[in-house]
């Protein structure tokens, strides 16, 4: 819930201001969807597979360890180049979800 505090410029909330900035990055993005694979995904205490960022953060949990744990599993052999992670770095996951996002990273 963290992602609704509207705490930015103008009154914005953290999610607001992270799909902005995903706008803006799309040009690039575009670049680098020539040259491998871009995906995207959403998470609270899941990980979800998303089309493009859900203007609304609904997960009642910021569960960072565990999402990045789960593209890593998912992803384990298909050559994964790196991950992005938008968030206001709020670790919020509860048991079994609040797996320790800095050993996952240095992972």
């Amino acid at each position: 819930r963290s992602m609704q505090t509207p705490d930015g410029p103008a009154n914005k909330t953290r999610r607001e201001i992270l799909v902005n900035a995903l706008k803006e990055a799309e040009p690039t993005i575009e670049k680098l969807k020539k040259e491998m694979e871009v995906r995207y995904f959403d998470f609270g205490r899941e990980l979800k597979a998303a089309e493009k960022p859900d203007p609304a953060a609904t997960g009642e949990q910021t569960a960072i360890g565990f999402a990045l744990e789960s593209i890593l599993r998912e992803s384990q052999g298909q050559g994964l180049s790196g991950i992005l992670l938008y968030s206001d770095g709020a670790q919020r996951g509860l048991p079994p979800h609040d797996v320790d996002p800095r050993a996952i990273a240095r992972r």
